[in-house]
């Protein structure tokens, strides 16, 4: 299984930086913040995802 910094990586590396987003600090900080701790536990396996969270 995958850490979160290995998902944050892949996040930024396969979404984020294609989609335009070329800001080293910006991208910086999306791998160093860990997206987990700011997401309902019962959504936690969305935390990575790029895509809203259901509601």
């Amino acid at each position: 299984m995958q850490n979160w910094q290995e998902k944050a990586a892949i996040l930024v590396d396969e979404y984020v930086a294609p989609q335009g987003v070329h800001g080293k600090r910006i991208l910086d900080a999306i791998k160093k913040i860990p997206r987990h701790l700011f997401i309902p536990e019962d959504l936690l396996s969305y935390s990575y995802d790029d895509e809203p969270l259901p509601s």
